[in-house]
C-alpha cells in the first residue's frame, strides 16, 4: 500500500513543481497573464490599457517639461523667454533623451542612472522644503 502512494504523491510533488516553474514563466508579463487568465479579448485589453497607461505618462511629462524647462532654462543660462524657447526644449527632449530611450532594448542597463534619479529628486525635495521653511518662517 505504501507502494502505490508514494509514487502518487511524488508525481503530484512533480506536477507542483512544473506549475510553479510555469507560474514563474508567465509572472514577468501582464498580456501572457491576461491572455492565460481571460483569453485573447484580455490580452487585447492589457495591451491597450498599457499603451494608454505609457502615452498618458509621456504626455504628462512632456506638459510638465514644457511648463517648467524654459523657466529653468532661461533662468538658469540667462536666455530671453521666447516664444520658441519652449518648442526647441520640447524638441531638443524629444530627439536627445525620448528616442534613444525608446529605442533601448536592454533596459536592465539603466538601474545605475535610475538610482542617480532617486538621489537627483530627494536632493530636490530637500531643496524645495528648505525654500519652503524659508519662505514660511518669513512670513510669520
Amino acid at each position: 500500500m505504501s507502494e502505490s502512494v508514494s509514487p502518487t504523491i511524488h508525481q503530484l510533488d512533480n506536477q507542483a513543481r512544473i506549475e510553479v516553474l510555469s507560474f514563474e514563466r508567465f509572472a514577468a508579463c501582464y498580456w501572457k497573464n491576461a491572455f492565460h487568465t481571460f483569453g485573447q479579448m484580455g490580452k487585447f485589453l492589457v495591451e491597450l490599457c498599457i499603451i494608454g497607461f505609457l502615452m498618458g505618462t509621456c504626455i504628462a511629462f512632456f506638459v510638465v517639461v514644457g511648463d517648467l524647462g524654459p523657466v529653468i532654462i532661461s533662468k538658469t543660462f540667462g536666455i530671453n523667454d521666447s516664444a520658441a524657447l519652449r518648442p526647441s526644449v520640447l524638441i531638443g527632449l524629444a530627439f536627445c533623451v525620448v528616442l534613444p530611450l525608446g529605442m533601448l532594448r536592454n533596459v536592465d542597463s539603466l538601474s545605475s542612472i535610475c538610482t542617480a534619479t532617486v538621489g537627483f529628486y530627494i536632493c530636490l525635495v530637500l531643496k524645495v522644503n528648505i525654500v519652503t521653511a524659508d519662505a514660511i518662517e518669513t512670513r510669520t
